[in-house]
């Protein structure tokens, strides 16, 4: 399955995630752990980055939406390159780098309708303290995640670059 996923490297494809969700995207890395995608939420629309955790993936296809949504994608000029370079194979490095940049990022378990928003403030070998905050950003408690419980990361969209302006103003 590994040289499938490089022949969809910068390709707009779609994604399911045990138990029902799906996603679509451009495929922009691919890691031992983690796939990074440059989300599509809606129609032509992309929306920051997800990172989904290789362990819940279940299928990976290119299907005649994705191929449309390719041709309208590169139509609009968008360009598929991420902030810098993330750390794909090793998840502590990966959270330490958002941990670092203060990244606000979502955080997807089972259900794809739930999502966790907050700050990393510790990473260890298996898992994540998260600092979560209210989506009326209120801060509340820290939690700890365990990498093999995480289905998808988003970060970089605009919920939470909303919630992130929010949460600077006056500073």
């Amino acid at each position: 399955m590994e040289n499938v996923k490089s022949e969809y490297l910068n390709k707009v494809i779609t994604i399911k995630i045990r138990p029902n969700s799906h996603f679509q995207g451009i495929l922009i890395g691919v890691g031992a752990n983690w796939l990074l995608l440059q989300y599509i939420p809606v129609d032509f629309i992309t929306d920051g980055y997800v990172l989904l955790n290789q362990k819940y993936i279940s299928e990976i296809n290119i299907s005649e939406d994705d191929i449309f949504t390719q041709k309208v994608i590169e139509l609009k000029g968008v360009n598929s390159m991420i902030f810098g370079k993330v750390d794909l194979e090793n998840s502590t490095k990966l959270f330490e780098e958002f941990r670092e940049k203060s990244t606000l990022i979502g955080i997807e378990l089972k259900n794809h309708q739930k999502r966790y928003v907050g700050f990393v403030t510790k990473e260890r070998e298996k898992s994540i303290r998260v600092q979560l905050i209210s989506k009326n950003c209120s801060w509340l408690n820290e939690e700890t995640f365990l990498y093999n419980e995480l289905r998808a990361i988003y970060f970089e969209d605009d919920y939470l670059h909303s919630l992130n302006l929010y949460i600077n103003q006056g500073k």
